[in-house]
């Protein structure tokens, strides 16, 4: 609102911006959450309203692809923090700043380290019961030698239907896991931060549409991406962590899609 209220009074200049900036932990949710911004834009451009122009910086893509956008001015950004500090080394150069933007949004900034020694007697608001997973969510526990789990992984997938979720403590983790899987015949795919952004759109995109039956990941995976559809069947996590949670699932990303299940 605030981008549409300044373009109305005063239209942005050319390499003028932005108003609004969000800053994401990940591309994959960079990517989606300029996706949910551009969703809002559809119907103010429907229905007449001047265009405001979003633009997405992440890790992977070609910065040349994007310099149309920054020569119009841009009214919302939404960037990783490694293209983020690539874009205002830019605009340094060419002695432009972050003098226009009104709102900054640290997308999970609350699971950043900086936050704690930000933050002076921070709010903290839950919805429901802290660490509490949805009633339709069935949490288990198996204890499984290390030289067995590969096989004992491949006994679990036939017991409920696609799509399935394969959390990893690492990348080798989730390469390893994912040619395993591959050479049994399972419609798998796999990211994590060590793939280029072809690779990690490709996994997303087939997985979300159905096309892949089981995703393997690092982290990268739970960074609050919408995987809501398709529902989970199962979820399953390789490595016990070091702290668990009070959800005794022991894992941030189990804990967020138990609580949106």
């Amino acid at each position: 609102m605030v981008a549409l209220q300044e373009e109305i009074m005063m239209p942005i200049a050319p390499g003028e911006g932005p108003f609004g900036l969000i800053v994401c932990p990940s591309r994959e949710l960079a990517r989606q959450t300029c996706e949910v911004v551009e969703q809002f834009l559809i119907p103010m451009r429907e229905a007449g309203y001047p265009e405001i122009r979003p633009l997405l910086r992440m890790g992977g893509v070609d910065m040349r692809l994007q310099l149309e956008v920054v020569k119009k001015g841009m009214h919302i950004v939404v960037a990783t923090p490694g293209r983020l500090k690539d874009l205002l080394a830019k605009k340094k150069k060419k002695k432009k700043n972050l003098d226009n933007c009104r709102y900054l949004t640290l997308d999970e900034a609350d699971r950043l380290n900086f936050a704690r020694s930000a933050l002076v007697k921070p709010v903290i608001v839950n919805v429901g019961r802290a660490g509490a997973a949805n009633l339709d969510v069935i949490q288990e526990v198996e204890y499984v030698k290390q030289e067995a789990k590969l096989v004992y992984l491949l006994e679990c997938l036939p017991k409920t239907p696609p799509p399935v979720s394969i959390f990893c403590e690492n990348k080798a983790d989730v390469d390893e896991i994912h040619e395993y899987l591959l050479c049994k015949g399972v419609e798998a795919v796999a990211i994590h931060g060590g793939k280029d952004q072809e690779e990690r759109e490709y996994a997303i995109s087939f997985f979300k549409a159905g096309k892949k039956d089981v995703l393997v990941a690092t982290d990268v995976a739970s960074k609050g991406l919408d995987f809501l559809s398709p529902t989970f069947s199962m979820l399953l996590t390789m490595t016990c962590p070091v702290k668990l949670k009070t959800s005794y699932t022991g894992l941030d990303e189990l804990e967020d899609v138990a609580r949106q299940a």
